[in-house]
């Protein structure tokens, strides 16, 4: 070879792919200088010269390590986003370096798992040697755990899961990884885990072990081989400890050996024992804290033999099945410590043989062996249970059923009775939570499709491919049955679909859709008598040589075919022709017929065709291109409107007499399977194969319900009117109930599963179920001919509502609530809502209405008037005491005999609750007008109702329930933050604190039984962490005191002489006792409320969120029903529960009034007969497709029609209330302004303030209210914005003008509020008062922030000048709850009050915050020192 010989390049494909896959800024613990010195290459992304290398583009720099850097870069020609690593050294690059490497390049090519990042390509270009890898948009494991703390243990083992596969992969393959840790796992934006840099893997040899030549990798997560040169050998044991350094670090947040310096955790790795997980974050479970510690053992044979050993036993976790592994039991950790400790061991041993008889060695052995198998026992049902629930998470409630049914099995064997209590529980929840089965008839013959009418009192099915059956649905007895086999010429093939006409006259049979036409097609139609089962023909003479047919969806009008393929459009009543013949030649499209026959649509695979309905030409058509093949069609119900999906996802909406096409959006991501309208025309559904798509179609809004499990469909139905989607893809279908408030985007995302999952049975056709929603019933057929009647209902919110306002504490006596009706208040049973008292009539609309703790009087607060009723004769037990203004809120004692009262004043320039106390019996006043520093945040009697507690921003206090002296001394936690945000706004101008924004940092209070100590929870603020405090009431000496730190306690729940609560952390919502032990705490789903509740026994634990309410089992934190569903609207939340006294019911009430009540039924069957019924509904295997169901026992149909709940109630929609008549003027020298014509919240039907998106003003009372001494007359709001913020109206800046109610006044009174804040803008202009005059002249009178109304989170009782009229009464619903939310009352004066006055209206200023409410306006007509003062 000459010199000028070409020389062979020094970087050859494989090598250079070995330096990406096998990249590494992880150090060589014995070069601390970096991999041969490369120095750090920089590139100027400004350069368009450096940013471009070949056909990629650096976009931005996104890592660097001693290796080389990684940068985001688009690669052109595949018009994607990669992530491309330079090598710092580049053609510097040491041979000793190339050669490390060089023997792993060609295993990195082989990597392609999608849990592994994968390699693309290599390349060099102007001497920059560059690797592209697929770029991962998101984090690493490592930031994730940082940022949100360690992982619940379900979805830490679903991680640890893939990762263990993907290892498991690499090693199938030969390869090492021996760098596993949370900073090479990387957590894509979906949240799949993809293991990177192999830059430290070696390959395996035959033995299966590598020799380790050095030590490499990152100290705190070397297994102890790796730490041993020259003497270890190195398998996939090593990396088995690797995943068990990231399960640790997972689950604890902190990785297994964390010492301070790289030697000192070399030798924790070689000596220190691993610490048990558990020991760092309770509520791991035994089995997966016995997987972690299995992976971490010191010597390679007592770990884990394979990655995938690791993953089948993560998999049994998962899946509930009991691991390989299990937490070691004394006799084996006695055993390893002699292995460790062998001199020590045989002393030890000596000993005991020493002392140690034979019997009683056989009779400790005995109780040993009888305990593990009672522990092993209940960690298999523990296990079991936390499968079932996460299954039940999933909406997968059949599936969990059998878990359970296992439980209660071996339970009841075991004699565990308490055991036994809770999975009954679990299983009668799981059944009513679903759809109840209420039929099953065997049909004898294979099973096709089924139909049900609209009022759910006929189906029909389709057995033996085309043979149509009727059954009555309130007996199952068939009514008729008709072949339609020779019905027509065309297919004959099996019926595909079956459908009632709207008026139930006719059922329509299509047959014969292959796939790849259009659905429905049209073809084949078969028009079938719904009363005897007469096929209806065209009679010859009409149309000769008939050979099919197309019905419109009504049955009255007919497309029909013949044998030469030409079609004519006939009225079906009396076969009259509408059109004439037109040959439409050998290719046989697809046809609809709208309602009335107003259109006739004709489509083949990509255009649609419009036809005259007088002459049958095309009057026009529309074409679409190759890859918008339209695969589903629909017609809109009374409309002109004819919905089209696309095999790309496109969904088009084309009128078909303004010819006009519209695309919904968001569109499908996949083929449109199926559309239809709802029977209103009103909502348009869309099925694919991943999601389905819910639309308004007035207005094109809606998108796709929820992702996960019962999106997905093969058709799909709505019902406007209930709300309810119903989604079916064999074998299961799954009830959707969208709210019934907000957008129709914001409706369609927060839909959730009404029932999550219906085991409907292996059905032959995708359209062999449907549901007759006004009849709450859904039939569907399975292989086994055998058709299943399911009925729902969503009878657990009552058509009847609370009153605005409520009391702290709700009690609930099994069966009776108070409800608003007709002017008054009744009691109702919560079963069928029954009237069970007189109705009580009131003078105006009541803002408070609440049974007392033993159920017998019924306490009502209307206006200034307090009512105390023997509910059941409906008669009061003494004459209404009058309180000098409207009461702010109201408390009975637990025994029912004080009656405590508070409202507002001002005592020394600042708010106080002017506290009075009653005896409940009698009306006899014990105390009156007592302060108490306000607005208070809470109030709790004690339990014998002797004391109560009250608290407020920081200030905890406690007083005497009947003579309401002082107990003891008042305690403050914190500093008075609000005096301090009040002097920097005015003094240093600046911004609030945290703490100030956020409201009191006392959350709860409670006093002991004997009413000597006092339990308090403080939230976490900036200048304080959370924590719980035992106070003894008098000497005011701390008992105990407990931070909390990140943790967020909601609420103390009494358990004997000690408090248990629930508190929100990172991690989830967690049950905390005041010993620090703490669970985790299952929940419905969505956001924790602070809604709590325990049975009266103490075992039963209630948790609310948005998503419903789940019960737990308050001594293991153990769910114990299925989420019990809160079908409530958009906005609405529940505020509070409480259980019966036997527990058997639970009642809830939303903030907004709401009542719902659930049943909590316990399984009565035997074990093998609830394993008989799960087993028949369960779906046949492929094996037994073809097998017939026989027929259930007549015991078993029985015992279904009684379990029948019925068909729901028709319920009409929640509509606005008229406007309540003006009040008369309410003494002398006032008047009422009435704002009727400026209202834009209206009164709704129950009197309430209608549509409060942000839920503050649902519990402001209506009709005439009186506070701070000045009565208003409170009708609705009018509200007004400079722009909307978060959930608000569309409304402008100015309110309409409203009458003046007298010419001349002095000065104005305003009840008003705001939802908006202009933080660090003291005295600015909020709102504005216009006066206009008769003689044409204006005047704007300013409403000023800061003077006039403060923010509703801050602290008020510090003397700001803001007048407080009203406050929220407790407890709000939401966690992160504010301060309660306040009400002001402005004084304002009339600049020229010698001018007639003819209209009042109202502006926002121009400040973007500017966001007024204004409730009520009351004038006076005279001089102010001439009103009537308190």
């Amino acid at each position: 070879m000459t010199d000028s010989a070409p020389q062979p390049p020094r970087w050859s494909p494989n090598e250079m792919l070995a330096r990406l896959a096998f990249g590494s800024g992880t150090r060589d613990l014995h070069d601390t200088a970096g991999p041969d010195g490369e120095s750090e290459l920089e590139l100027d992304l400004d350069d368009p010269l450096q940013r471009t290398l070949g056909e990629f583009e650096l976009l931005e720099l996104v890592g660097q390590g001693g290796m080389g850097v990684v940068y985001r870069a688009h690669q052109r020609q595949l018009q994607r986003d990669v992530a491309l690593k330079l090598l710092s050294a580049g053609a510097w690059a040491s041979d000793e370096f190339v050669a490390r490497f060089q023997s792993e390049a060609q295993h990195a090519a082989r990597l392609q798992h999608p849990n592994i990042v994968t390699v693309y390509e290599i390349g060099e270009h102007r001497g920059l040697i560059y690797y592209a890898m697929e770029f991962v948009p998101g984090i690493s494991l490592d930031q994730r755990l940082h940022r949100d703390g360690p992982m619940a243990p379900h979805a830490a083992a679903t991680l640890l899961l893939s990762i263990a596969e993907a290892v498991d992969y690499a090693h199938r393959l030969g390869v090492l990884h021996l760098d596993l840790k949370p900073g090479n796992v990387l957590i894509a934006a979906d949240g799949t885990a993809k293991i990177a840099d192999f830059g430290l893997a070696r390959k395996l040899d035959n033995e299966g072990g590598i020799v380790n030549d050095r030590v490499f990798g990152t100290p705190g997560y070397l297994a102890p081989e790796q730490t041993e040169v020259g003497t270890a050998t190195l398998d996939r044991s090593t990396d088995v400890w690797g995943i068990g350094a990231i399960a640790y670090e997972v689950l604890t947040g902190r990785p297994p050996f964390d010492a301070d310096h790289s030697r000192a955790a070399l030798d924790d790795v070689r000596h220190r024992p691993v610490r048990p997980p558990g020991e760092l974050q309770p509520g791991i479970p035994d089995d997966l804290d016995a997987i972690c510690r299995h992976c971490l053992e010191k010597r390679q044979h007592d770990r884990y033999p394979s990655a995938r050993a690791l993953a089948d036993d993560l998999r049994r976790f998962l899946e509930g099945r009991p691991v390989s592994v299990r937490p070691l039991g004394t006799w084996q950790r006695g055993v390893r410590w002699m292995r460790r400790e062998p001199r020590l061991a045989i002393a030890g041993a000596l000993a005991v043989v020493a002392l140690v008889a034979g019997i009683v060695a056989t009779s400790v052995q005995w109780m040993r062996a009888e305990q593990s198998a009672t522990d092993a026992r209940r960690q298999t049902w523990s296990t079991r249970a936390d499968a079932a629930w996460r299954m039940v998470q999933e909406g997968r409630n059949f599936a969990a059923s059998r878990l359970v049914l296992d439980n209660l099995r071996e339970r009841e064997a075991a004699g565990d009775h308490d055991g036994a209590i809770l999975e009954r529980l679990r299983l009668g929840t799981l059944q009513r939570g679903g759809a109840q089965l209420i039929d099953a008839i065997a049909t004898g013959a294979t099973g096709w499709t089924v139909a049900l009418d609209r009022q759910g009192t006929r189906a029909a099915a389709v057995v033996e491919t085309s043979e149509v059956r009727l059954y009555n649905v309130h007996d199952g007895r068939e009514r008729w049955r008709v072949q339609t086999r020779d019905a027509s010429h065309y297919w004959r093939d099996p019926v595909n679909r079956i459908a009632f006409t709207p008026d139930g006259r006719f059922l329509i049979v299509d047959r014969g859709e292959p796939n790849i036409v259009v659905h429905p097609a049209g073809h084949d139609n078969i028009l079938i008598d719904a009363t005897d089962g007469r096929i209806v023909l065209p009679p010859p003479q009409r149309f000769a040589d008939f050979r099919d047919a197309t019905y419109s969806r009504d049955g009255r009008y007919a497309i029909l075919r013949n044998r030469q393929e030409q079609a004519q459009l006939f009225r079906v009543a009396d076969w009259q022709p509408l059109t004439p013949k037109r040959d439409f030649g050998a290719i046989n499209g697809m046809w609809r017929i709208g309602d009335d026959a107003r259109y006739v649509a004709y489509t083949h695979m990509h255009h649609v065709e419009l036809l005259d309905t007088r002459t049958f030409r095309t009057r026009h058509v529309v074409k679409f291109p190759k890859d918008q093949k339209i695969d589903s069609w629909a017609e809109q119900p009374g409309g002109p409107l004819l919905a089209l999906g696309h095999l790309d996802g496109t969904v088009h909406l084309l009128d078909t007499q303004t010819l006009q096409m519209r695309t919904l959006s968001p569109s499908p991501y996949q083929s449109v399977r199926w559309l239809a309208f709802s029977d209103d025309g009103r909502w348009l559904a869309a099925a694919t194969a991943d999601r389905s798509f819910v639309w308004d179609v007035a207005s094109g809004h809606g998108g796709p319900l929820p992702a996960g499990r019962g999106s997905a469909a093969t058709q799909v139905q709505l019902d406007t009117r209930t709300g309810t989607v119903f989604a079916f893809n064999p074998p299961d279908g799954v009830l959707w109930s969208l709210p019934a408030a907000g957008s129709m985007a914001e409706r369609v995302a927060g839909a959730r599963m009404r029932v999550p999952q219906l085991p409907m049975g292996s059905g032959l056709d995708p359209y062999s179920a449907t549901m007759a929603p006004e009849a709450g019933l859904i039939a569907s057929i399975d292989w086994g001919g055998e058709v299943r009647l399911w009925r729902w209902r969503d009878d657990n919110v009552l058509a009847a509502r609370a009153s605005p306002q409520y009391v702290a504490d709700l009690r609930f006596d099994g069966r009776h609530v108070p409800v608003l009706a007709d002017g008054g208040v009744r009691v109702v049973d919560v079963r069928g809502e029954r009237a069970a008292s007189p109705l009580m009539v009131h003078p105006q609309p009541v803002s408070l209405a609440s049974l007392t703790p033993d159920g017998n009087a019924l306490v009502t607060v209307c206006g200034r008037e307090v009512r105390v009723f023997d509910w059941r004769s409906g008669r009061l037990r003494f004459a209404p005491i009058v309180m000098d203004d409207s009461p702010l809120r109201v408390s009975v004692s637990p025994d029912a005999g004080v009656l405590l009262v508070s409202t507002g004043g001002y005592r020394n320039g600042t708010f106080h609750e002017l506290v009075s106390s009653f005896d409940l019996r009698t009306g006899a006043t014990h105390a009156a007008r007592v302060p108490l520093p306000g607005p208070l945040t809470g109030m709790r009697f004690a339990p014998d109702g002797r004391r109560f507690v009250f608290w407020r921003y920081g200030e905890v206090g406690v007083r005497d329930a009947a003579t309401l002296a002082r107990v003891g001394t008042d305690r403050r936690f914190g500093p008075d933050d609000m005096a301090a945000t009040f002097r920097r706004l005015y003094g240093e101008r600046g911004s609030m604190r945290d703490e100030t924004r956020k409201g009191t940092p006392v959350i709860d209070a409670a006093l002991a039984a004997d009413g000597t100590t006092v339990d308090v929870l403080v939230r976490p603020s900036s200048r304080l962490n959370g924590r719980y405090t035992r106070l003894d009431i008098v000497s005011g000496r701390t008992l105990r005191n407990r931070e909390l730190s990140n943790a967020e306690a909601l609420r103390l729940l009494p358990r004997g002489d000690e408090y248990e609560f629930v508190a929100w952390e990172p991690s989830g919502a967690r049950w905390l006792d005041t010993l620090g032990r703490n669970r985790p705490l299952p929940m419905a789903g969505g956001d924790l409320l602070m809604a709590q509740a325990v049975s009266r026994d103490g075992r039963w634990f209630a948790s609310s969120a948005t998503g419903g309410v789940v019960l737990a089992d308050r001594d293991n934190g153990q769910w114990a029903s299925a989420p019990l569903p809160a079908a409530l609207p958009s906005g609405d939340v529940i505020a509070q529960i409480a259980f019966s006294p036997d527990a058997t019911t639970l009642l809830a009430r939303s903030h907004h009034g709401r009542w719902l009540w659930w049943p909590l039924p316990r399984a009565s069957q035997s074990p093998d007969a609830i394993a008989r019924r799960l087993d028949r509904l369960r779906p046949p295997s492929v094996a037994n497709t073809r097998l017939v169901a026989p027929p259930w026992p007549a015991q078993g149909r029985a015992e279904f029609r009684r379990n029948d709940p019925g068909a729901p109630p028709l319920r009409g929609v929640e509509a606005d209330a008229p406007m309540p008549t003006l009040a008369s003027s309410p003494r002398p020298g006032l008047a009422f302004v009435d704002l009727q014509p400026a209202i834009n919240y209206p009164v709704s039907s129950t009197g309430m303030v209608f549509d409060d998106p942000l839920g503050y003003l649902a519990t402001v009372p209506l009709g005439v209210q009186q506070y701070l001494g000045t009565p208003f007359d409170i009708r609705g709001v009018v509200a007004m914005s400079m722009s909307p913020g978060p959930g608000l109206p569309q409304v402008g800046p100015h309110s309409s003008p409203v009458p003046a109610p007298v010419p001349h006044f002095t000065t104005l009174h305003v009840l008003l509020s705001g939802c908006c804040l202009l933080q660090g803008r003291p005295r600015a202009p909020y709102a504005q008062v216009v006066i206009g005059y008769v003689d044409g002249s204006t005047a704007r009178v300013p409403i000023l922030y800061h003077r006039h109304l403060w923010e509703p989170w801050g602290d008020p009782g510090d003397a700001i000048p803001a007048r407080v009229a009203w406050v929220e009464p407790p407890p709000r619903a939401m966690v992160n709850f504010e301060s309660p939310y306040r009400i002001y009352s402005a004084r304002l004066s009339n600049p020229h009050p010698q001018r007639a006055v003819s209209t009042l209206a109202f502006e926002a200023t121009d400040k973007p915050w500017s966001g007024p409410l204004i409730l009520a306006v009351t004038v006076e007509t005279t001089p102010p020192q001439a009103i009537a003062r308190r």
